[in-house]
């Protein structure tokens, strides 16, 4: 693919001058990409919570798996988008992680090699936390 053709792996804007991101009315496009992404989930009213996890999750794969890919940007820009939530969801979304980690150390299947050896490790560790986020 040429330097011409390559675009965002989320909103599959074309990458502009030799950046290694697009940009989307002056925005970064990690920030514009994450709240597309929340735009998506929003409008996928139709489709069963299941659905949208899936196509979330595979959102965010596209987002880290693509050229271009800023582990810090995408980690602010999706660090603002949340400020952006209200409080009562910033706790919800937080304790659904938590959950989720917790989830992936209980899985009776967990296939672990070394390319996400040090990922399962970390899950192991947090899990053991006594987090608690309640609904206020």
């Amino acid at each position: 693919m040429s330097e011409e053709e390559k675009k965002c792996p989320l909103c599959y804007n074309a990458f502009k001058d030799d950046d290694e991101h697009c940009k989307v009315d002056d925005y970064d496009c990690h920030e514009h990409c994450v709240t597309n992404a929340i735009e998506k989930v929003r409008k996928l009213n139709d489709m069963n919570n299941e659905e949208k996890v899936a196509k979330m999750i595979e959102d965010l794969s596209r987002i880290v798996n693509g050229g271009g890919y800023h582990k810090e940007r995408l980690a602010k820009a999706m660090a603002k988008q949340f400020l952006r939530e209200h409080n009562t969801l910033q706790q919800l979304m937080l304790g659904t992680i938590q959950k989720f980690i917790v989830e992936i150390t209980e899985l009776e299947y967990l296939p672990v090699d070394a390319r996400n050896e040090a990922s399962i490790k970390w899950c192991k560790e947090v899990a053991k936390l006594d987090a608690r986020f309640p609904f206020i």
